[in-house]
């Protein structure tokens, strides 16, 4: 048992370094053609350093303190700069702004690559970025300016500002994200956690277009663990505008009836908990085990206080193959332990 003890002590907290970042930014070991390549490489490197990183490594503030002190090798830097945007945590900015302005070009190409996931963003495909020019300097002055917005604003709050400049609807003053309205949605669906739920509440009477109403309604429903989108199920089951109008209906009556700023996080874990007489972790399990799949990346993401690995999830395709994969990750863990 002590060795044990002793052989866990030693390896937590360690960044990995796969062969997929060691490769980085050379794509050929990889099946495909150009972007299709790259991303390739890409979802390897999410697998194989993300959710490890995810797992077993530092945290934000420890990466960060690492970093500072000169303690990460060139590789572990480049893993860094490509995994840990998956924990999309700003106080991270610092290493991709040090990267823009002084690292080597694997280490641009590995912050860009990050920069654009960490906010929320697909990343561009590294094989299409110019190793050279003044695109460095733009992104340094870009990560500079929202390093400041983040200071007083969560991520999400940032994308909910840009989306109303970007529809032409009043916003506040200050840093925008340049992107088209949909951009910014399928920004927020990637970022949003439950805490987040009162700028959503603030946004959805400001947002009348049916297929933005249609993008948010999966939003809610991941950050509250509600479905409120109808299942159709069988082939002669009537389809058409009216399921989507119904889950509509339903966020509108939710925001309709609150009467104070709602708790995010206590909705998310009351809801978890009810599905099993106040039992969380088994409450958790059951939402990771039905399958609806808009409700699954958050439930794992809980699961990893009860010894589950991570798994990233594509949040924007809730029905992507790589979801049913993820999910099946977290849900090896308790084969054996099913109640």
């Amino acid at each position: 048992m002590l060795a044990a003890t002793l052989l866990a002590t030693a390896f937590a907290g360690v960044i990995p370094v796969p062969d997929s970042v060691k490769r980085f930014p050379d794509a050929s070991y990889w099946p495909g053609v150009g972007a299709q390549r790259d991303g390739n490489m890409l979802a390897a490197i999410r697998k194989e350093a993300g959710e490890e990183l995810l797992t077993r490594g530092p945290g934000p503030s420890q990466i960060l303190a690492r970093f500072e002190k000169g303690a990460l090798t060139p590789d572990q830097r480049v893993s860094v700069l490509l995994s840990a945007c998956y924990y999309h945590d700003p106080q991270l900015l610092p290493l991709y702004l040090w990267a823009f302005e002084k690292g080597n070009v694997k280490d641009k190409l590995a912050a860009v690559v990050g920069f654009y996931q960490l906010i929320g963003l697909l990343p561009p495909a590294p094989s299409a970025v110019p190793a050279t020019g003044p695109h460095w300097q733009q992104l340094a002055a870009r990560t500079k300016e929202l390093m400041a917005a983040t200071r007083e604003q969560p991520l999400v709050a940032l994308w909910v500002n840009s989306y109303l400049e970007a529809s032409g609807l009043p916003h506040r003053s200050g840093f925008t994200f340049k992107a088209k309205p949909e951009e910014c949605l399928e920004a927020v669906a990637r970022l949003a956690q439950p805490e987040d739920l009162s700028y959503l509440v603030a946004l959805w009477p400001l947002t009348t277009r049916f297929e933005h109403r249609s993008k948010l309604v999966r939003v809610f429903e991941a950050i509250t663990l509600s479905q409120v989108v109808p299942v159709v199920q069988g082939e002669r089951a009537p389809t058409g505008p009216w399921i989507m109008e119904t889950a509509i209906n339903s966020v509108d009556a939710f925001v309709s009836n609150l009467c104070r700023t709602p708790d995010g996080w206590g909705l998310f874990l009351h809801n978890a908990a009810s599905l099993a007489n106040g039992d969380l972790r088994t409450g958790l399990l059951k939402v990771l085990r039905q399958s609806y799949a808009p409700v699954w990346p958050l439930a794992a993401a809980q699961l990893q206080g009860y010894g589950a690995p991570a798994a990233i999830f594509n949040r924007t395709w809730p029905d992507h193959p790589d979801n049913k994969a993820a999910r099946e990750r977290v849900l090896e863990v308790f084969r054996d332990k099913r109640r």
